[in-house]
This record gives structure tokens, sequence and C-alpha cells, in this order.
């Protein structure tokens, strides 16, 4: 296996790891936030960390298997381990530099805060600095990747992050304003 294949293994590793994490501070925000608008908004990230997932761990068992990139639609249609039980071969990015930094902070701590009714902000708020530090990542990676399917699954994940960036961005300045989610006049900006 080249160099380039072994260092796009280690990074397609961390990032499906961040998405199951991901999937997981969701869905487990979710279950805690009281407001009913609060909580289809995580939980529809929730079901997009899912699908990012799928992509990354369909494109890590590609190259791990030496079929090299998958396209957008070929990834999404693979076969991959279930959420949560995907664990790249150590064999596969030993001696190469895997981040040992999570993108999201362990849900538990924060559903301390939400219980205690004084939370949601700061759950947003979590949640904003995990999807740049996701952004960031996968623009490193586009712009290092010289494979067109490469290219193309990295900026699509771009774009995705971008979005959940957006959304909570919105729900941030919208709690911080009125301390409470969207009221009945206002169209959920998150479906859609």
């Amino acid at each position: 296996m080249s160099a380039n294949a072994r260092e796009a293994l280690a990074a397609l590793a961390y990032a499906a790891s961040n998405e199951q994490d991901g999937y997981r501070f969701y869905i487990v925000v979710a279950a805690h936030v009281t407001d009913r608008k609060g909580r289809e908004m995580f939980q529809g990230l929730a079901r997009d960390e899912v699908e990012h997932y799928h992509l990354l761990a369909a494109e890590y068992e590609s190259l791990r298997s030496g079929k090299g990139w998958l396209s957008i639609d070929q990834a999404l249609a693979a076969e991959v381990p279930p959420l949560g039980e995907f664990a790249p071969r150590p064999s596969d990015i030993a001696g190469l530099a895997v981040p040992a930094e999570r993108l999201f902070p362990d849900p538990d701590q924060v559903v301390v805060h939400l219980d205690a009714g004084i939370g949601d902000l700061a759950a947003v708020e979590s949640a904003l600095a995990a999807e740049k530090r996701g952004y960031d990542i996968y623009r490193k990676a586009a712009a290092q990747a010289s494979d067109a399917n490469a290219k193309a699954a990295y900026e699509l994940l771009m774009r995705e992050e971008s979005r959940h960036f957006e959304w909570l961005q919105r729900s941030q300045s919208y709690l911080a304003n009125n301390r409470t989610y969207w009221d009945d006049s206002e169209l959920p900006f998150f479906e859609g």
C-alpha cells in the first residue's frame, strides 16, 4: 500500500470516528433537550452524522481493500460496519499521525447542565466548535486530495459541516436573545 493511501486511511479513520462521536453527542443531547424544536434540530444533526460516517467508513474500507476511492453514490450505497463498531485496523495506521483530539465533547458532561435547565446554549456552543473543527479538517483534506472522488467526498463533507454550523449559529443567536428555541410563528430553519 502506498504512503498516500496509508495517510488517507489514517485521515478517514479519524474522521469516521469523529462522525460516530458526533452522532452519539447529538442523540444524547437531543434526549435531554426539553424544547421540541431544539430536540428536533439535534436529532436532525444526528441523522446527518450517520450519513457522514457511512461515506467515510465506505471510503476507508474501499481504500483498505485496494479498490481506491469510491464515488459519493457508490460510497453511500456500500456496506459498512454498523455505527459504533467502526475501528481502523492498527496495521493500517501504524506509524502515522492520527490526532488524539476528539472533535465532540463527552455528551454526558453536557447533559448535566441540560438536565439542570441551564445548558441548551452550552450544548449548541460545544457543537459549533466541533463542526468548525470538522470543516477545517475536511477543507485541509480536500486541498491535499489528488483523486477526484476523494476531493468530491471531502468537499461534500465541508458543505455539510458548513450547513450544520449555520444551523447551530442561528440556534445560538436565537437562544442567546430569547432563552428558548423558536416560537410557533417561526419556521424551523433546520427542516428541508
